[in-house]
């Protein structure tokens, strides 16, 4: 009887994360998703290959910043190097919505395939989120790899 329950619990635990897995979703500017000190951003690369890092309401959509903070590093094979990052209002997409957000101010290194860390401070401490920056498409879902939504 204990195996049965013990097997039960495994079974139930594999579903909840598969569950959880496939709930991700892509940002609105098609970029990935990051939940982080108890708020919700999403980084985009747009075509200068420049980074884009949006605070998203609920729904997922744009707002303007607060008073959060953020810092991106990634990690080429020359080494670590913080790109600055500033805020603006300007558009991340032609046509999309004017919302302040944080952009960097130069073009992230080629090629791909490097770490890259956004730090990001709302009110408590910062929370940092890494993850490898991979811009090819994904088979399954379309998106670029480092925004993948795909349970592969």
């Amino acid at each position: 009887m204990k195996r049965i329950m013990a097997a039960g619990l495994v079974v139930a635990g594999l579903l909840g994360a598969a569950a959880v897995a496939g709930n991700r979703t892509a940002g609105p500017h098609g970029g990935r998703v990051i939940e982080a000190g108890g708020a919700t951003y999403e980084f985009y690369l747009d075509a200068q290959h420049r980074a884009h890092v949006f605070l998203l309401d609920r729904s997922l959509a744009p707002v303007a910043m607060g008073r959060q903070q953020a810092t991106l590093r990634v990690a080429p094979n020359e080494g670590t190097r913080k790109i600055p990052l500033a805020r603006t209002s300007a558009p991340a997409k032609k046509g999309g919505k004017a919302v302040i957000h944080w952009a960097s101010t130069e073009s992230l290194p080629e090629p791909e395939g490097y770490q890259v860390t956004l730090s990001v401070r709302g009110q408590g401490k910062p929370v940092n989120v890494r993850f490898v920056l991979i811009e090819q498409a994904c088979r399954g879902c379309k998106l670029p790899e480092y925004a993948c939504i795909c349970d592969h």
